[in-house]
């Protein structure tokens, strides 16, 4: 019999910013502010989640895996930035009114995010955050407890799959990818999502995301010219879209095991992260997720699908 296993994944976004002017890229003092992150996954007895970190170098043991709701929440300062591999990060400033970049990476180049990297004022805690003007203090009242501004969100989690049939794969599949805000004036496609599956049931997991990847962005989103940022000096075609086949295979009569990493971004490409699209939205955002264990391989849909206030995130 088929089973299916809906995780559901709540992501609290409030998005404050602190000025009128309209870049595409935002300019220094605004901010997109997450509160908070959470998990909410409902599983059956062949496929049990349990709460991981980005760094964990373990299989978690069995006694922690559950079918049981989980919930994580994970906190931090978005600024927008811009990858082709949902790893490396690159960011500027320098935009136009219209949008896009305002001098070519030949003259002004777009700097890469290196964590850590030492702020030039000690009123800030790393160069990110003093490239957009996010002091520790300053971070500190927009969310307690942090100090800076960050690139993405992760959260992070395992997964023990039991495939019981004699015969025959099974497939975990992302089924729905549906980010919700709870307010109303929403015209952003900025978001992004990027899963990174790694099988770690022969193999304990490195530490970082690592695997397979795909990334997911917004029904109808468009980036300037089609692309993302690729380098200090350089671009690539954008491209987005789901696992070719399925997120994972579970043979049959089989366990296995599985480190999901899935990472949370504001595309600066994107032509609606701006400052005036972002301005009004001081609600919450929900993103779900739905993961079936099924008998059929299926092609993953491509893109975050964006649903109204009165929708239904699941169903």
């Amino acid at each position: 019999m088929k089973k299916l296993i809906p995780a559901t994944v709540m992501l609290l976004v409030a998005a404050i910013l602190m000025s009128t002017a309209s870049f595409a890229w935002f300019s220094m003092n605004n901010t997109v502010r997450v509160t908070g992150m959470e998990i909410k996954t409902k599983v059956s007895s062949n496929l049990m989640i349990a709460g991981d970190t980005l760094a964990s170098t373990a299989k978690i043991n069995d006694e922690y895996f559950t079918g049981e709701d989980l919930v994580q929440v994970v906190k931090g300062i978005l600024e927008p930035v811009s990858t082709q591999n949902a790893i490396d990060f690159f960011y500027t400033t320098d935009a136009k009114a219209t949008g896009e970049k305002n001098k070519p990476v030949s003259s002004e180049a777009f700097i890469q995010y290196v964590s850590g990297a030492a702020a030039s004022n000690a009123a800030y805690t790393d160069k990110f955050s003093e490239v957009y003007g996010v002091t520790a203090t300053g971070a500190n009242a927009m969310i307690s407890g942090q100090d800076k501004a960050v690139p993405y969100v992760d959260y992070v989690f395992q997964l023990k799959a039991t495939n019981t049939n004699q015969s025959g794969d099974q497939y975990i599949n992302v089924t729905k990818l549906n980010l919700q805000y709870m307010g109303s004036g929403d015209t952003t496609t900025a978001h992004r999502a990027a899963f990174f599956v790694k099988d770690i049931t022969s193999t304990a997991p490195a530490g970082g995301p690592e695997g397979s990847s795909a990334t997911y962005a917004v029904t109808s989103s468009a980036n300037f010219g089609g692309n993302i940022v690729n380098g200090t000096g350089s671009y690539d075609t954008a491209v987005y879209g789901g696992f070719a086949n399925s997120l994972a295979t579970v043979p049959a009569n089989t366990t296995k095991y599985y480190k999901v990493v899935v990472r949370f971004w504001l595309e600066g490409q994107d032509t609606t992260c701006n400052n005036d699209t972002f301005m009004p939205l001081n609600d919450l955002w929900k993103l779900g997720i739905e993961l079936k264990l099924e008998d059929t391989k299926t092609s993953n849909q491509t893109e975050i699908t964006k649903i109204g206030s009165s929708a239904a995130l699941l169903g």
